[in-house]
């Protein structure tokens, strides 16, 4: 009988042992599972964070495509206008040529005109002297 009293402390004993690691284990796997929860958590909240951060990078990309549009647009409208006015000077500076030559011809013609009137007056005045 003692030695099934014997067999009986120590498989009591085990039992104990068992009993303490297998709380021990559990505990450590409530920890690591505690941990994992945590760690997911943080994943999740950068995740998140990430994801704001891609929206927030898409919006500034639209707003510099807009502004990169808008800048195209800036620059054909400056070389077209540059273009008019290129073409305006020329057709000014033509007019002002033509102006020119013809404020000249109006000179020369005046001139002959006078001349014209002079001996015109000649004539008459000869004329009237016989």
């Amino acid at each position: 009988m003692e030695k099934e009293v014997a067999a009986d402390n120590h498989t009591d004993e085990e039992l104990q042992e068992a009993k303490l690691r297998a709380q021990k284990k559990l505990i450590e796997f409530r920890t690591m599972l505690n941990k994992k929860t945590v760690l997911y958590s943080e994943l999740f909240t950068f995740t998140v964070n990430l994801i704001d951060k891609d929206d927030e990078i898409i919006q500034i990309e639209k707003e510099v495509m807009k502004l990169r549009t808008e800048i195209d647009i800036g620059r054909l409208e400056i070389k077209q206008k540059t273009k008019l006015a290129d073409d305006l000077q020329t057709s000014l500076d033509e007019k002002k040529a033509i102006y020119k030559q013809l404020k000249a011809d109006i000179a020369a013609l005046d001139e002959r005109a006078d001349e014209l009137e002079q001996q015109i007056q000649d004539i008459e005045d000869e004329l009237e002297v016989h």
